[in-house]
């Protein structure tokens, strides 16, 4: 998953360096304001996808399942209770 965020967010970027510099000579008022408006959307994209590869990598990092207050209070199941007692009466 991490890949595909980073390739959208290489992809964002070559668009937004692409819109970026393209002249608007020669544009309508209104192709101008295409163009602006996709070149600030490409900019609400980047950062959105760095913060989303931002929050991922930290959580990821940050939780552990070993160390969860979940894990701690899981009562042993009845199966493994059982095979726990054959064992001792071996």
């Amino acid at each position: 998953m991490q890949h595909n965020i980073d390739k959208e967010i290489r992809e964002t970027e070559q668009e937004l360096k692409h819109v970026g510099s393209c002249t608007t000579k020669g544009l309508t008022q209104e192709q101008i304001a295409q163009l602006d408006e996709r070149f600030f959307l490409a900019i609400e994209k980047l950062t959105w996808l760095k913060d989303r590869r931002d929050i991922r990598v930290k959580e990821w990092t940050t939780t552990s399942i070993l160390n969860s207050q979940e894990s701690v209070n899981i009562k042993r199941s009845r199966a493994t209770s059982l095979c726990r007692k054959r064992m001792k009466n071996i």
